[in-house]
């Protein structure tokens, strides 16, 4: 096994899997190496099906995008955004969440302020879910009149 100790019942341990390569790079790299090709294939399964199927749209949350060239196989970029505030807020109240690992996390992020101007669109979630809705509808009629762009 590449991280020993992380599996329980032959399940993957995410939070202890998380503490043993949050603040190891080179840890954190082997870890990229095993699951960002099977990532990669379901993402791709996903838009082959979604394309074949005739779907006008189809999304895809992909964490780092940006910093692993993602933009490029994609046709739009849309970055859900909040205040910093509220992002650490939202964020620290998941389980197995630190200050400490969050800002190892977002070290190895963009900054924010970069991806909201590298976007095709933005989505502020400070102000309540009916302005995020009504963004979503109105960012879902741009998109299906959008000209492919990926690579």
């Amino acid at each position: 096994a590449a991280f020993p100790g992380t599996t329980v019942d032959g399940k993957v341990d995410r939070a202890r899997l998380s503490a043993l390569v949050v603040h190891d790079p080179a840890a954190m790299k082997q870890l990229e190496r095993i699951v960002h090709p099977m990532l990669g294939a379901s993402r791709k399964k996903f838009l082959d099906q979604a394309e074949r199927s005739g779907a006008p749209v189809a999304v895809v949350d992909v964490p780092l995008l940006y910093e692993t060239g993602g933009e490029n196989r994609v046709d739009a970029v849309v970055v859900v955004t909040t205040s910093p505030e509220v992002q650490r807020e939202r964020i620290l109240a998941r389980d197995n969440m630190t200050g400490e690992k969050l800002d190892a996390i977002l070290a190895r992020q963009l900054p924010d302020s970069e991806k909201r101007k590298r976007a095709d669109f933005v989505v502020d979630t400070s102000h309540g879910l009916d302005p995020v809705r009504a963004r979503i509808r109105d960012i879902l009629e741009q998109a299906v009149k959008l000209p492919q762009r990926r690579s």
